[in-house]
């Protein structure tokens, strides 16, 4: 077990030390002892005042190191020791967090390299996913359906399904018919969207690439 050679100093049950709200108003914490004969509790009292605190952290310098924490005066290594044991709780500052400090929401996902807007978001690799709604007017089986933002290449892929359906006056219902894109119509900004019956409903679609 790590030695720890700074101890608290009349910490012991009944040890002879001034009250804390005594000294807390005592001249003496502004002047320091003048000549003349001090109280032994004041002493013991300013003693063990300072020699609680560093026993406290020689101990946990110990304790987060597994290292002797010892009286040999030797202040550099117990800095390098103190900085070692800060770090076992502590991320320690570094580009990343200097980076991250102070940003915003926004910031830190731009920082990330994530990116959102309306309907659409971008992961740090580059992946864009979009979505969106849009709708077939009775008889018309083809119709222009811009993204919310543009790819950065055609190679994306559009997956589309029904969404709802306005029978109106309608006696016979029949379900939505098949939807697809048309080929060779998608841009980088949009694509034709196609479907086989008599129109009146709309489609959701998601779209992802780069």
């Amino acid at each position: 077990m790590a030695t720890n050679d700074f101890k608290p100093f009349a910490t012991g049950a009944g040890a002879n030390v001034t009250a804390q709200a005594e000294w807390a108003s005592l001249p003496t914490l502004f002047t320091g002892f003048q000549s003349g004969k001090a109280s032994s509790a004041q002493v013991n009292k300013a003693i063990r005042q300072a020699s609680f605190i560093s026993a406290a952290l020689a101990q946990y310098v110990t304790n987060k190191t597994g290292q002797n924490v010892l009286d040999d005066g030797d202040m550099a290594g117990f800095i390098a020791k103190l900085v070692s044991g800060l770090g076992k709780d502590f991320q320690p500052t570094d580009a990343t967090l200097t980076n991250l400090s102070g940003k915003s929401v926004a910031g830190l996902l731009s920082y990330l390299g994530l990116q959102e807007g309306t309907n659409w978001s971008k992961t740090p690799g580059g992946l864009i996913v979009q979505r969106g709604t849009f709708g077939y007017s009775v008889g018309t089986t083809e119709t222009n359906v811009t993204l919310p933002r543009a790819f950065t290449n055609n190679g994306y892929i559009v997956v589309m399904t029904w969404s709802d359906r306005n029978y109106g006056n309608l006696t016979t219902k029949t379900e939505p018919a098949a939807v697809a894109t048309v080929a060779t119509t998608k841009t980088t900004t949009g694509f034709r969207a196609w479907q086989d019956g008599s129109g009146g409903y709309n489609v959701d679609y998601i779209a992802v690439g780069y």
